[in-house]
């Protein structure tokens, strides 16, 4: 036999949890996490140190040593999607330029950004900072 302050309880306890707000959701690129000054600066940057191998369109593919991913389309959605700012911003930092000069974390948040812009995310009213705490609570949905 179920006791009537049980199902009080229980019918309480759900009563709340219905209640209560959910967890906000983590912010995703298509919210305009950076600012279009940033993308611009970013593009410039992608013409001098990354043209070389990604090519102006950004679909790299050239026989080189190593064969430079397509950073623009699916092949960019494929490899992304449901994956954070921070860890692009991280690979994009750890491994290019290759075999050139790194730049500093405020160049790759531009390069970055300029690479969402790219791949049609919005700019917006705030620039991406390097706090990795941040990055790594800006989700990149999937391509449309």
């Amino acid at each position: 036999m179920v006791r009537p302050f049980l199902l009080l309880s229980l019918s309480g306890l759900c009563t709340l949890l219905a209640a209560a707000p959910s967890p906000a959701q983590a912010p995703s690129a298509r919210e305009g996490v950076f600012t279009a000054a940033q993308a611009a600066r970013g593009k410039a940057l992608y013409r001098q140190h990354c043209t070389y191998c990604h090519h102006d369109d950004l679909m790299g593919g050239e026989d080189l040593r190593v064969v430079p991913p397509a950073l623009v389309g699916i092949a960019f959605s494929e490899r992304w999607a449901g994956k954070t700012v921070g860890e692009f911003f991280d690979v994009l930092e750890a491994t290019m330029p290759w075999e050139r000069t790194k730049l500093t974390p405020p160049l790759y948040l531009d390069l970055v950004a300029y690479l969402l812009l790219e791949n049609g995310y919005p700019a917006g009213s705030t620039e991406l900072t390097s706090d990795p705490n941040h990055l790594k609570g800006i989700r990149i949905p999937a391509l449309p």
